[in-house]
């Protein structure tokens, strides 16, 4: 049973996601075997990449061996932490970087506030991936200040993944 994430992380390829998910469980011969997820994406949206988080931890009848392609980025990262068997090709990269927003037409408070918002959710991440890696929070803090390119060895030696295929 396999589910091709290859695109942006957002609202809609979760709820693609979440379909697929429970169309593998809902098939008569499903046995809990694992998922397969073949990942491959430039990120997207932070929530959304939460959502993935929550889905996947909260749904205990299913292990998700999560495979990463070519580059897994920014917000996808969080999906791939989240496997509960992570597995990348040699040939791959991850990036992680600090995260952003669009400016719109906010006031003076309301790009305080982002920006408190940003930071917050900064730090739930770097708590997050120290919970799933070998590395700590304040480590994933200092590497998501400037863009980060982590080759697959690399992945290995902090515990992002368990595997280079």
């Amino acid at each position: 049973m396999a589910i091709k994430l290859i695109d942006e992380i957002s609202m809609d390829s979760f709820k693609d996601f979440v379909e697929k998910v429970e169309a593998i469980m809902a098939e008569p011969d499903w046995d809990c075997e694992p998922i397969q997820v073949d990942l491959f994406s430039h990120g997207g949206s932070a929530e959304a990449a939460l959502a993935f988080y929550s889905y996947m931890r909260l749904n205990p009848e299913v292990s998700y061996h999560i495979t990463a392609y070519g580059e897994v980025a920014s917000s996808a990262v969080l999906v791939l932490a989240c496997g509960h068997k992570r597995r990348m090709t040699k040939e791959a990269w991850v990036m992680v970087h600090e995260s952003s927003f669009k400016a719109g037409k906010l006031s003076s408070s309301g790009y305080e506030e982002m920006g408190r918002q940003l930071r917050r959710m900064e730090d739930q991440w770097n708590e997050l991936l120290a919970e799933r890696t070998k590395a700590t929070a304040s480590y994933w803090g200092s590497i998501h200040k400037e863009t980060t390119y982590l080759s697959a060895e690399e992945c290995l030696e902090l515990g992002l993944v368990d595997e280079i295929i």
